[in-house]
């Protein structure tokens, strides 16, 4: 069963010159919902005295056009965040490891601001619930404008500290990360450095480090799971608080990034705490181009559709005419619940709808929430990303897309077992998975789950590659092929278009991994493999 996918947009009718224009225009292009971005600063500048005469004279606005409003409740980053929240005693800060200098963003190890999230979100309650008009809310727990991400570049140059980096410097960060990698390490200090290749003499000693102090890759791969474990309990607090204050209310968590390790976000995670309320995330890395696009949203749709949470997207930059369409084609391919558009891609200064909002007229009966059928997964190596803090979108991915659609996989969905959702695995570029990971990928195939292996050879984190050579069926006698080689397509009926474009040869990148050249036929009752080289 599908249904109308929620269009929400941004307000632009603050001016009195609008009159209304604005709204009306969004109601011609079919909105159902305007975005409001309640202003923490200023509707409480006296502690515990609310000010929320403006946003009443909204409320009106859009019920004269029939429209609902969705609150971007910021509680948190910089801009909005009361002067006297960061006086007051007993509050921290988000401190960096590199300089040990504090920012202006209160710190979500701090139980302080915990508890203004709660009391705001209650006063806000209070006072809008009865009105009925409430079509969403979305949540701004962090970041530089409300996203679930650790400081990034900052939003007001000189008025703070601020820069890409890990934000875990603080007291109250330190001792959580000494206190969880003691749970993890069974309290042995011994067994820490053994794995971590260090000499600490106590827990105490560990600090928190950037990639280039890391004494090991998988004491930054701990290291950045907790950092994201911690922003994820974060997201987990406010999504139950949300649940409580604005019961039977479809609530967002803000997201974005590029899951790089400094910016502390984990996509799959925040959709799996997200579900367990009934909640859903707003990922907001939209471009104009489609295939940037699916690539920065997909893992979210991916876990959203797999754990039962409501996803949206929401543009990070200007949005071109060809961009409108795409975006309608992201959101409806991914199954997404609403689609979320700043006016500018619609409507001129006039204001008018231009080019891309009759775009948008044309295609938006097709904005209709769907079940996508997806059998085919592609695995997010996550591990190696973090790793090598790559920006970069694989090039392998983009051209699969061109070919057939696709999901995207991560170690946390392939150890919650979604990987039994898929018929087909594709593994390409991914040296290093955790040896859980590579356990469950071994069970999914001997269930008869088909495997491509794209020129990769995994290991676990200690660098073991027993799992995936016996996976594949790598014998001892297993060799290395380098240069041009010729492909045998093993299923010809499964790809049909690329066995008809014969003679098959591939040839490997610079590459010290290489190709392997399998044994003759599968491991009896693993189900299908495939190898190739790209």
């Amino acid at each position: 069963m599908s249904h109308k996918m929620d269009l929400a947009f941004c307000p632009g009718m603050h001016t009195p010159a609008d009159q209304g224009k604005t709204l009306a225009l969004y109601r011609q292009l079919g909105a159902s919902s305007v975005q409001l971005y309640i202003d923490w600063k200023e509707v409480e500048k006296t502690p515990g005295v609310f000010e929320w005469s403006s946003y009443d004279q909204e409320v009106e606005n859009l019920r004269a056009y029939d429209l609902k409003m969705g609150p971007f409740l910021i509680i948190g980053p910089w801009y909005v965040t009361p002067q006297f929240v960061r006086d007051e005693p007993g509050m921290v800060m988000y401190r960096c490891v590199e300089h040990h200098r504090d920012s202006a963003i209160p710190s979500l190890w701090c139980p302080n601001i915990r508890q203004h999230v709660r009391r705001f979100m209650r006063a806000f309650a209070d006072h809008f619930l009865a009105e009925d008009i409430l079509q969403f809310v979305i949540l701004g727990i962090s970041g530089d404008y409300g996203e679930g991400l650790y400081p990034v570049v900052g939003n007001g140059p000189g008025a703070y500290h601020g820069h890409p980096g890990h934000w875990c410097a603080d007291p109250l960060a330190v001792a959580d990360l000494q206190r969880w990698l003691r749970s993890q390490y069974n309290g042995s200090i011994q067994e820490l450095n053994r794995a971590w290749k260090t000499r600490y003499g106590a827990f105490e000693d560990v600090l928190p480090f950037i990639r280039r102090d890391a004494p090991s890759e998988r004491a930054y791969l701990e290291l950045i799971r907790w950092y994201r474990q911690s922003m994820t309990d974060y997201c987990d607090f406010w999504m139950r608080t949300t649940a409580e204050i604005f019961p039977g209310i479809p609530a967002y968590l803000c997201t974005g990034g590029l899951m790089l390790p400094e910016h502390g976000a984990d996509f799959s995670a925040q959709v799996r705490v997200a579900s367990r309320t009934g909640a859903g995330v707003r990922v907001t890395n939209e471009y104009s181009d489609y295939c940037t696009n699916f690539m920065q949203t997909r893992l979210v749709n991916s876990a959203g559709r797999g754990y039962g949470a409501f996803t949206s997207h929401e543009p990070a930059a200007t949005v071109t005419p060809a961009g409108v369409a795409g975006r309608i084609f992201n959101a409806v391919s991914g199954g997404c619940s609403q689609l979320f558009s700043y006016p500018g891609a619609y409507i001129d200064s006039t204001p008018a709808i231009h080019e891309g909002g009759e775009v948008f007229k044309r295609y938006r009966r097709l904005l209709v929430q769907r079940k996508p059928v997806v059998p085919v997964a592609v695995f997010y190596p996550d591990a190696d990303r973090v790793l090598r803090s790559a920006v970069s979108l694989d090039r392998f991915p983009l051209a699969l897309r061109r070919v057939v659609d696709f999901d995207l996989v991560d170690e946390n969905m392939i150890q919650d077992e979604l990987l039994d959702r898929y018929t087909f695995l594709i593994v390409a570029d991914a040296p290093v998975m955790q040896a859980g990971t590579l356990e469950r990928i071994d069970s999914w195939v001997k269930k008869g789950g088909v495997l491509f292996n794209v020129n990769c050879m995994v290991a676990d984190i200690e660098g073991k590659e027993d799992v995936w050579r016996n996976l594949n069926g790598f014998t001892p006698q297993t060799d290395r092929h380098y240069g041009i080689t010729s492909q045998q397509i093993l299923k010809p009926d499964l790809l049909p278009r690329y066995t008809q474009a014969q003679p098959h040869f591939a040839t490997l990148p610079n590459s010290t991994i290489g190709g392997y050249q399998p044994s003759p036929t599968p491991t009896k009752g693993r189900g299908e493999w495939f190898l190739t080289s790209v």
